[in-house]
């Protein structure tokens, strides 16, 4: 196989190819326990911070339960409510059962539009929400977790993968029940403890010029996250090249792919919070976003890479639509020339 600068300039020459008609900027990285190679393709050739949305799932939320001890085989509406919960499969959901997506929540719920409903002076697609009082977007963010929690599920527990959103806004509430704090400060506390810089939950960015356009500019691109002050595990975050590569050095120290490999092995797609990709018998693990952002780990030998780009139209408007098959195509490319698989 050849090496990993060789494989670098192969995939930077393909994301090139991308650039203009695809998307309008992008970065890649690539690194294992002794280098580290990244290239922004920006308008300037300068960091910058992307939204990484479905990104966040993994990123955000592994750290905080490694961090913070906290047991995945907990139970999450031990603390979702006050109230006994009187649906019996609810009862049953932990929190490994939203990472792997076998919670039984649906995949995907506008629960946007119940809060228009709720709150009249929120217009589709306007800036009001960023004139609210502060007590007035926690209460809007409350009722989105409550929406959440309170919705039906479409299956069993543990009766069949479905990918959801659902369960993570769902784990956002719980985390921050378990641990009586905001999710900011839960991430924050991270952040300082493994020495991250430039990863921020999108309202929250220092600098919000130096983040890349996609649909919707200056603010964060899920509608459900949007409503949510961007402070959710589904989708929210902001971050570098340089952040997310920190992660993948983390997750490689701290996580048993080995575990994982058997899942996979064993006819499963989801490890903890990891997608899975398996390419001539190399199984990575990783995870990608709606933005067009992805990064992918090959545990036996301690490398990772991370492709972001700004596909400024993933959805016209605020529903998802599926992206470009030359977009995915592309995207797939730079992960088969990561694994050494082309």
């Amino acid at each position: 196989m050849s090496s990993l600068e060789d494989r670098f300039r192969r995939a930077i020459k393909v994301a090139r190819e991308g650039l203009s008609e695809l998307y309008p900027s992008c970065a890649l990285a690539m690194g294992d326990e002794l280098k580290y190679l990244e290239e922004y393709l920006t308008q300037n050739r300068e960091p910058a911070l992307f939204d990484i949305a479905s990104l966040t799932k993994p990123l955000a939320t592994l750290p905080i339960l490694i961090e913070n001890k906290i047991n995945i085989e907990s139970k999450i509406y031990d603390f979702l409510t006050r109230d006994e919960i009187q649906d019996s499969e609810k009862k049953k959901i932990k929190i490994v059962h939203i990472l792997e997506h076998k919670a039984g929540f649906q995949a995907h719920i506008p629960l946007f539009e119940e809060i228009e409903k709720n709150f009249p002076i929120l217009q589709a697609d306007d800036k009001n929400f960023f004139y609210l009082e502060e007590s007035t977007k926690a209460r809007i963010r409350e009722k989105m977790i409550e929406l959440a929690s309170e919705s039906n599920l479409c299956g069993n527990v543990e009766e069949k993968t479905l990918y959801s959103d659902i369960g993570f806004i769902c784990l956002t509430g719980f985390i921050e029940k378990y641990l009586s704090k905001k999710l900011l400060q839960i991430f924050e506390e991270v952040k300082k403890k493994l020495s991250l810089e430039n990863i921020y939950f999108y309202n929250y960015t220092p600098e919000k010029e130096k983040i890349v356009k996609t649909y919707h500019y200056h603010r964060v691109h899920d509608e459900n996250s949007f409503y949510m002050d961007s402070l959710s595990l589904h989708a929210g975050l902001v971050s570098d090249l340089k952040s997310i590569s920190t992660l993948c050095t983390y997750f490689l120290n701290k996580i048993n792919f080995e575990d994982g490999r058997k899942k996979i092995e064993s006819g499963e797609r989801f490890f903890l919070g990891f997608d899975s990709f398996i390419v001539q018998n190399k199984i990575l693990f990783g995870h990608l976003g709606f933005t067009g952002c992805g990064f992918w780990i090959v545990p036996e030998r301690k490398e990772f890479c991370i492709f972001l780009s700004n596909r400024v139209f993933p959805s016209k408007g605020r529903y998802a639509e599926k992206p470009p098959e030359k977009f995915l195509k592309l995207r797939k490319r730079i992960w088969e020339i990561f694994s050494g698989s082309d």
